[in-house]
């Protein structure tokens, strides 16, 4: 075994420890405690800038929760806990099935930026996030996982327009317990 690949095993493991600690975003959040497993061609740790790069059909996935990308840029804090991913791809995605407390959710945009302090994902270019069966895009989409709260903007002075589209829901789901 030559020594350079024991120092990419040992990076990798390092990666791997650094993350442990990733809050996955948005409703249905996997435990804390699950371990996150990223998949990628390339994988870079830059202590001093306390930030690691993953390049190449990336797949981070925590729980049932998983996003890809063609790059993924995570910045830790001075302890090394995660404090924002962003994914960009062509588009890049993230799914999460449903759970008994919440639907199925889907995005997907040019670019995603999650902040574990905020509790809040955001999609920029392309932006597209469906949630059971209601869906909403546009230019640029803020979901507040903490308030419940999506913000949508197009493009200013664009011709693209926010789209959004409810479904009706049965008169079982709406009345009152």
């Amino acid at each position: 075994m030559s020594d350079n690949f024991s120092r990419k095993q040992l990076l990798l493991a390092a990666l791997a420890l650094s993350l442990s600690s990733l809050v996955s975003p948005l409703a249905a959040a996997p435990p804390v405690e699950a371990p996150i497993l990223i998949e990628a061609d390339r994988a870079e740790l830059d202590q001093g800038q306390r930030q690691s790069v993953y390049v190449g059909n990336v797949r981070v996935t925590q729980g049932a929760a998983v996003f890809t990308g063609d790059r993924v840029v995570l910045n830790h804090t001075a302890s090394g806990k995660p404090q924002q991913v962003e994914v960009t791809g062509n588009p890049a995605h993230f799914s999460q099935p449903a759970d008994p407390a919440h639907p199925a959710m889907e995005a997907k945009a040019l670019t995603m930026r999650y902040q574990s302090e905020l509790d809040r994902l955001e999609l920029t270019d392309e932006a597209w996030v469906r949630q059971g069966s209601d869906e909403v895009s546009g230019k640029h989409l803020i979901y507040d996982r903490r308030n419940q709260r999506i913000l949508a903007n197009s493009e200013e002075g664009g011709e693209d327009r926010v789209h959004i589209t409810i479904q009706p829901h049965s008169s079982s789901e709406s009345a009152a317990p």
